[in-house]
């Protein structure tokens, strides 16, 4: 529910709504009352396929975010989390690209958006109903792991 609620968030950005969820999830390294480890799988209306892998217990992580498709790739490296230096990647048939990630302070941004949202009655960019999407699947794969199937979502 931590890092990897927001890897829900770019997938659901990216590529729609999910229709399926599965999920495992243990606590392997650390001896948290929480998981340490999970994998999600998710199934979207496009018929895209996502996976999760979120890990506490990975030492010297770079949080890889791949996006395959069939007109090319995304490769991101260290833009989920606390990094500072993000890298990106687009790979195509007629080339490969260096995207240049600006480094901003995303808690600031944050809250800095939330603040002109309240000042000027706007709309947030994400909405309450984004959140409750998320939690739906965050629910949706704890019950996999519980009941070891995949779980259709409504």
């Amino acid at each position: 529910m931590d890092l990897g609620a927001h890897c829900l968030d770019l997938l659901r950005f990216f590529l729609g709504e999910s229709t399926r969820v599965m999920a495992m999830v243990d606590t392997l390294a650390f001896n948290y009352p929480v998981e340490d480890t999970a994998t999600v799988i998710l199934k979207f209306e496009n018929q895209a396929q996502g996976i999760i892998d979120a890990c506490f217990n990975i030492p010297h992580r770079e949080n890889l975010l791949e996006v395959y498709g069939i007109k090319g790739t995304i490769l991101a490296l260290r833009t989920i989390g606390p990094f500072e230096d993000p890298k990106m990647k687009l790979i195509t048939d007629e080339a490969v690209k260096e995207l240049d990630i600006p480094c901003i302070n995303r808690y600031k941004a944050e809250i800095e958006h939330f603040s002109e949202c309240i000042e000027k009655d706007l709309e947030p960019s994400i909405t309450g109903i984004d959140g409750l999407k998320n939690t739906q699947l965050i629910l949706a794969a704890y019950e996999s792991e519980k009941s070891g199937r995949a779980v259709e979502i409504g």
